[in-house]
């Protein structure tokens, strides 16, 4: 064999390798992207679902006609997006078709009540009866969905190894079985529900914005970097050094910021208006250990994190346990008025109490001082609007963002409805119900939605 033949096999062994090679990749990209997608449709089911509940429950605690036909018609769509996600997964050998119908039996019938509440007709009590059974059978729906989703996150499930066949079928697809009959229960005591009967086959408030926070001189780029640098741990500046800093042009300009650490792994993106030099997010993407504080610990790093920073009177509302972190909301005050528009909120590690994330574009966006009006109603005159079913456990003022910009003085009724809680917000000028939110209790915190 002579010298150029051995070059040429050479070559072609190397071309073959790297083409296999790239084949590999490029299988394994697919595979993670199908895999993204699958998993991405799980949760956007699982929100839908727990959007579905929470807007029965407000449909259901509402005295307002007009406020429960924009919640009967909220709730067809996304009973329609719930089965849209739900068709996307991949259910090899299972049929989900009670519970594809079940979703569409909810979302027609609102879509109905609603259109006869908008013409005028009152919701009758036989109607109120069948939302309340829709509203507990969703709310088991949602339970069962957090069960499965707790189990996915333990066991390392992966819904693409569940359209492998058997033989080819992996162990891990295999482990999944559990995870899949606990779909097919579901659909098993949907099947059980009775036959439903009725006339018929089955907006961000700072999107428009202009910030009104922003104060100060126009800030460069080193500049912002040594803000970054003061944000992250004044006493420990020096350790920080900006790596990667970019232009953003959105609803803030900004300089977008990556700082590592000379001490600890991980690094930290920031956010930097160019007008003032405020910060508008900050994350730090280190790895959380175990936790070791508890929310109230957290919520008192969290004060003390924004008071050395310049904010302030500020008012914690709600938190949620992520992981092995404590997000707090916080919202400014005015005298004794919550200003909801600006809202900023801080995610604390829970293994040293360090604030890892900040999210303060809806307090740049929305904050400035305001003449507020004097409520013309007083709080006995809201008592005597509300829902009398409604056990009412605090009322007080509150400022809250309405669509197109609008600012509207409210009085904030904190109110139970059986085991379900509210937030509803009555106008203090006219008396209107402007909106009703759900609190949902979850493991280390509330949801508001």
């Amino acid at each position: 064999m002579s010298r150029w033949t051995g070059v040429a096999l050479a070559l072609a062994l190397v071309l073959a390798l790297g083409w296999g090679y790239y084949e590999r990749v490029n299988r394994t990209q697919v595979a993670f992207a199908l895999e993204a997608n699958f998993q991405r449709e799980f949760y956007d089911l699982l929100n839908q679902v727990e959007q579905v509940e929470v807007l029965l429950a407000k449909s259901l605690a509402s005295s307002s006609a007009r406020r429960q036909a924009l919640y009967l018609t909220e709730i067809w769509s996304r009973a329609s997006s719930a089965q849209a996600s739900l068709a996307q997964l991949p259910f090899t050998g299972i049929n989900m078709a009670a519970t594809r119908k079940f979703l569409a039996q909810v979302g027609d019938y609102s879509y109905r009540l609603a259109e006869a509440s908008l013409s005028g007709q009152n919701i009758t009590s036989g109607q109120l009866e069948q939302l309340d059974r829709f509203h507990t059978e969703i709310g088991e729906l949602s339970k069962d969905l957090h069960r499965i989703e707790a189990r996915l996150a333990r066991g390392g499930f992966q819904w693409g190894a569940t359209m492998q066949r058997w033989p080819m079928r992996t162990a891990r697809a295999a482990a999944g079985q559990q995870e899949l009959d606990e779909f097919m229960n579901i659909d098993k005591r949907l099947q059980g529900l009775p036959a439903l009967v009725y006339d018929g086959p089955f907006s961000d408030h700072i999107e428009r914005r202009k910030p009104r926070g922003l104060t100060g001189d126009e800030v460069d780029r080193t500049r912002a970097g040594e803000i970054a640098r003061d944000y992250i741990d004044t006493n420990r500046r020096d350790d920080y050094r900006v790596t990667t800093a970019r232009d953003v042009d959105g609803r803030i300009e900004a300089h977008s910021l990556v700082l590592t650490s000379r001490s600890q792994t991980g690094s930290v993106a920031l956010d930097i208006a160019k007008k003032g030099g405020h910060v508008i997010y900050m994350l730090n993407n280190r790895f959380v250990g175990d936790a070791e504080l508890d929310g109230e610990q957290a919520l008192e790093k969290a004060r003390e994190f924004l008071a050395e920073r310049g904010y302030g009177d500020l008012e914690a509302t709600y938190s949620i346990r992520q992981m092995n972190t404590q997000v707090i909301t916080f919202v400014a005050k005015e005298g004794e008025v919550i200003l909801y528009p600006d809202m900023i909120k801080v995610k604390v590690a829970l293994d040293n109490g360090q604030v890892v994330g900040v999210d303060a574009m809806g307090y740049l966006m929305a904050h400035t001082k305001r003449n507020l009006p004097q409520p013309k109603l007083t709080e006995k005159e809201v008592r005597d609007r509300l829902n009398p079913r409604l056990q009412v456990e605090q009322i007080r003022l509150a400022l809250i963002p309405m669509d197109g910009g609008r600012e509207v003085l409210t009085y904030e009724v904190k109110a139970k409805l059986g085991p379900d809680r509210f937030l509803i917000y009555i106008n203090a000028q006219s008396g209107i119900e402007e909106r009703i939110l759900g609190v949902v209790d979850l493991p280390g915190g509330q949801l508001v939605m």
